[in-house]
């Protein structure tokens, strides 16, 4: 995979193999959060991950909106 940001970008959009992932992530001011992740291949709703950190980085982010 390319070092530079942009042609990293471009080569994931590209690969055969790519799948869409969507995540939901909620988080209470009390700290709290839950996240909801599926492929959308595996669009059922018994295909769903769920847990309290499965994407760290979108938890934090949505955290540091109560700041």
């Amino acid at each position: 995979m390319p070092a530079d940001p942009d042609e990293a970008l471009a080569y994931l959009m590209a690969h055969p193999d790519r799948q869409d992932v969507r995540m939901a992530v909620g988080v209470l001011r009390s700290g709290e959060s839950w996240c909801a992740v599926r492929t959308r291949a595996n669009d059922d709703d018994d295909a769903v991950a769920g847990g309290r950190d499965l994407v760290p980085g979108l938890v934090e982010a949505v955290t540091a909106t109560f700041a």
